[in-house]
């Protein structure tokens, strides 16, 4: 393998280390926010620009009712629209004026809903979901609190614009083919992290016939100096172990040595004493 494909083969590999401890951070900041979220959640849902100002009609209830429904029985529905001067005032988006209430019988319904609905379209309109105080709902407190609801997402403005498509950040730089020849490859975009090109010095120096050790490598990848760390570790402990059998078999071993030798001279102390008793008569007849 030549130098340049050990190169590649090496990049691709950090490449798709890269990427794997990125979605395993995604899944954690998922997890994690959906356990923020189930604790937040309450069994009704308002819904957010579902339609523009003054667009509340019989027509849209019937529709959230159908939607809604889908995922579980509901308790009640309710609207609430946001004068312009009321909007104004607590600076909030024309997005944010119509306000639409779903009560569910069960919070897990609610919260399939709002998974579902949230930042989805309908009618060309991208919906906002969040969960809402069901005391609040009762007593028919339905007019905006900023303070105390989520804000209304950007992709929900009329005026958004969605983001270019991100830098490519380190190791992120689309991967040469390893069986293309060295000028047939595009240069990266960005250069490997320090730590990889210095993996790559190791590579090279082997390749090259130089001696190289094993403080080398460690020093150029962290992460193999600590799984060999932790094998070192788990053989010092294994042979630790080891000893400690080792040991508790030779006290054994001289146990049942002492407790043969004892049964032995018990034994010998018993033989000599029979032999040197006199020989019993009783039980045998005289004969004249």
């Amino acid at each position: 393998m030549s130098l340049e494909m050990m190169r590649a083969t090496m990049e691709r590999a950090v490449h798709n280390a890269l990427q794997r401890e990125k979605e395993d951070r995604k899944k954690k900041n998922q997890k994690k926010n959906a356990k923020k979220l189930a604790d937040r959640a309450t069994r009704c849902v308002l819904l957010r620009n579902l339609a523009p100002p003054g667009g509340l009609a019989d027509a849209l209830y019937d529709d959230v009712v159908g939607e809604c429904g889908r995922y579980g029985a509901i308790q009640g529905v309710a609207a609430y629209e946001v004068t312009r001067a009321e909007g104004e005032a607590k600076g909030l988006e024309p997005e944010e004026a119509v306000r639409i209430f779903v009560l569910y019988e069960q919070k897990e319904a609610a919260m399939e809903m709002r998974k579902a609905l949230h930042l989805n379209t309908f009618d060309g309109r991208c919906i906002a979901a969040s969960f809402f105080p069901v005391d609040r709902f009762d007593a028919r407190d339905l007019a905006p609190v900023p303070a105390a609801e989520d804000k209304l997402p950007a992709q929900c403005r009329a005026d958004h614009v969605p983001p270019a498509p991100p830098a490519a950040a380190d190791g992120d730089h689309p991967m040469p083919d390893a069986a293309a020849s060295p000028a047939a490859r595009a240069p990266p975009k960005k250069i490997l992290p320090k730590y990889t090109q210095a993996l790559i010095d190791v590579i090279r120096a082997a390749a090259a016939g130089e001696e190289v050790t094993l403080e080398m490598i460690h020093a150029a990848d962290p992460v193999a100096k600590k799984a060999y760390e932790d094998d070192k570790a788990a053989a010092i402990e294994a042979e630790q172990q080891e000893e400690r059998r080792r040991s508790r078999l030779a006290v054994a071993a001289v146990l049942a040595a002492q407790l043969n030798a004892d049964f032995e001279a018990e034994t010998a102390q018993e033989e000599a004493a029979d032999a040197a008793a006199p020989p019993t008569t009783e039980g045998v007849d005289d004969i004249d």
